[in-house]
């Protein structure tokens, strides 16, 4: 028989050094994979390329061959041959399809607006087959390198056209990103003259942004406007982005930033940084990336900015790039776990996420025990050293820089008498896949008798 009146519960918090089993899924660092249809690439070689301390794949589909048709049968083979290949090999997709990949997105795009729908609807049942593994879709098809600049439909209402139609074709089933928050700004009034709310609604609520220009200038390279008035002119250290058609409604920097403060905390941004300059000098970085709620980075490009990172240091002992390695997306810490009363019947849990972002969709946290001594009455061992669950909970999503405290049951008669390391772990509801605590993941001893 078990008295719960003596149950003791010896709670700890032990630091580990992260090694790769803490890659977690949905945040982190990227590299980018090319694909141009209808070329069928090597998928054995392709396997040696991934680099298995990212989670994250950005997959670079250049559909410029199409530009003047409809896709054949061998396209729309390869573009799924490429998606199953991520999601074989249990990577989440940062989806970019581009007409251009030189640069040229005038040149290089189709004629008319129908031809990109059309595009849309045809790849869209493809893209909804493997939404569980598609972190999040990068443009609308259009402009340099996809980019949505140099483009001739960056105007508001080819834009609201265009999200639209991708947003139907996928069903709704994944999420998006535009590349300036003017951009966004202009889905978010042109939407309410396009379609009806509830969709409106929708299709924002998944449409984040990215960024390849992150901290490489004052406008990062006119994503912003120059100075600290609103214009609608591209700066003139804007030497890349050619003929822009969506330049009004672009802010200052400092107030895009407090844009992105507010409204990423429900959407994903990321991007790449670039040139070395003030803007990407530690603590003046990791305040950016903190404002704009970075969940993703290019792990290569700019290596020159990377490299600065690592030499530079903000506390003393973590280097700039481990401060923002550890933080981009969320990272979540185990600060406290309590037993509830003296029978240990309840644990009250403690979770505070420190990183960059939110942890934008539900996990399911499991309260496990593993015997570990002898009975210590009988000094019989325990029957099993398998993980028992005690209790299961759901957090909805814990935006950065806060906490949460959880509750979970503890049925302890359903432990023989003994002792029992209690571990934390936690998995993503929708797709199971595993996430990882920044510090511990057990918790403390208990002791039935």
């Amino acid at each position: 028989m078990i008295f719960k009146k003596h149950n003791k519960f010896k709670p700890y918090l032990s630091i580990e050094k992260g090694d790769d089993h803490t890659v977690n899924p949905k945040r982190g660092w990227y590299s980018i994979y090319p694909f141009t249809l209808p070329e069928r690439p090597d998928f054995e070689e392709l396997q040696w390329c991934l680099k298995k301390q990212e989670s994250l794949c950005l997959v670079r589909v250049c559909i410029g061959n199409y530009a003047a048709r409809s896709f054949d049968t061998p396209a729309l083979t390869v573009f799924e041959e490429i998606l199953s290949f991520f999601a074989r090999h249990n990577k989440d997709i940062i989806l970019r399809i581009i007409y251009d990949d030189e640069g040229k997105g005038m040149e290089h795009e189709p004629a008319g607006l129908s031809q990109i729908q059309s595009h849309m609807d045809q790849l869209g049942s493809i893209i909804y087959k493997y939404a569980e593994h598609i972190y999040t879709t990068q443009g609308l098809f259009i402009g340099s390198w996809g980019e949505m600049h140099t483009s001739k439909f960056c105007d508001r209402q080819s834009l609201c056209r265009l999200i639209d139609s991708f947003y139907h074709a996928t069903k709704g089933a994944v999420a998006m990103a535009v590349r300036t928050p003017a951009q966004l700004r202009g889905l978010e009034t042109g939407l309410a003259e396009y379609t009806d709310t509830c969709t409106r609604r929708q299709i924002l609520s998944l449409t984040g942004l990215y960024n390849d220009a992150i901290t490489g200038s004052e406008t990062d390279y006119g994503t912003y406007a120059a100075g600290d008035t609103v214009s609608g002119n591209i700066p003139s250290d804007n030497v890349s982005w050619g003929n822009v058609n969506s330049g009004d409604g672009k802010w200052s920097r400092s107030a895009e930033l407090s844009f992105q403060q507010e409204r990423c905390i429900q959407v994903y941004n990321g991007g790449e940084v670039i040139m070395p300059n003030p803007y990407n000098d530690g603590d003046t970085a990791i305040e950016t990336l903190t404002k704009m709620h970075v969940s993703y980075l290019n792990s290569q490009y700019d290596g020159t900015v990377l490299q600065k990172w690592k030499e530079q240091k903000t506390n003393g002992t973590e280097s700039v790039f481990e401060q923002i390695d550890r933080r981009l997306g969320y990272c979540l810490v185990l600060s406290a776990v309590k037993a509830a009363d003296k029978n240990c019947s309840k644990f009250i849990i403690t979770i505070k996420n420190t990183g960059f972002a939110a942890l934008y969709e539900p996990v399911i946290l499991t309260l496990s025990a593993v015997c570990c001594t002898a009975d210590n009455i009988n000094n019989a061992p325990c029957l099993s050293s398998e993980n028992i669950v005690l209790g299961r909970s759901e957090i909805a999503k814990l935006p950065a820089g806060e906490q949460c405290i959880v509750s979970v049951d503890c049925p302890l008669i359903a432990l023989s008498s003994g002792q029992y390391k209690l571990t934390v772990s936690m998995a993503l509801k929708r797709s199971q896949k595993k996430v990882f605590f920044d510090n511990c993941d057990t918790v403390g001893i208990l002791t039935v008798i």
